[in-house]
C-alpha cells in the first residue's frame, strides 16, 4: 500500500506530490479521508508535552523549537 497525500480544492482530490512510477493510467484507487482536526496551538504543545512528563532537558533554551518548530539555536 502506498499512502499519497492530497487536498480537495472544492471540486477535485489534488495530490500534494506525484503518482509512484508504475502505477497504469486508468488505475483504480481507494481514497480515504480522514479530518486532520485544528491543529494544536503552541500552548497545547507544551501543555501536552509537560503533562506527559516528557519536557527534554534543553526546553528552556530551545523552546520555540519545541513549540513551533523553529530550527534549534
Amino acid at each position: 500500500m502506498t499512502v499519497l497525500n492530497a487536498h480537495f480544492d472544492g471540486k477535485h482530490v489534488v495530490l500534494d506530490e506525484p503518482m509512484p512510477q508504475g502505477v497504469p493510467p486508468n488505475a483504480r484507487v481507494r481514497v480515504l479521508i480522514e479530518d486532520e482536526g485544528p491543529k494544536p496551538t503552541s500552548l497545547e504543545k507544551i501543555a501536552r508535552m509537560a503533562v506527559l512528563g516528557k519536557l527534554p532537558r534543553d526546553f528552556s533554551m530551545q523552546h520555540k523549537h519545541y513549540a513551533k518548530g523553529n530550527p534549534r539555536r
